[in-house]
């Protein structure tokens, strides 16, 4: 699910809310640190789904599998 995917670097917002799309952007030209935070989140999300983090997890899950049988 997207929220899983960006955590706590982004805020989601209904797709067909524009209120609610207009107060996102609003919130993130009006506080400098929070749009500074918004990318350090990101980048620090973004890493833990990088390809490498990915294939070792999956990995993981092999190595148990094959321990449990």
């Amino acid at each position: 699910a997207l929220t899983e995917v960006v955590g706590d670097a982004a805020r989601v917002v209904d797709p067909d809310d524009i209120p609610a799309w207009a107060a996102a952007i609003g919130d993130l030209l009006d506080a400098p640190d929070g749009r500074s935070r918004s990318g350090e989140l990101g980048r620090a999300q973004a890493a833990r789904h990088s390809v490498a983090a990915n294939a070792e997890a999956l990995a993981d899950v092999y190595r148990s599998a094959l321990r449990s049988s």
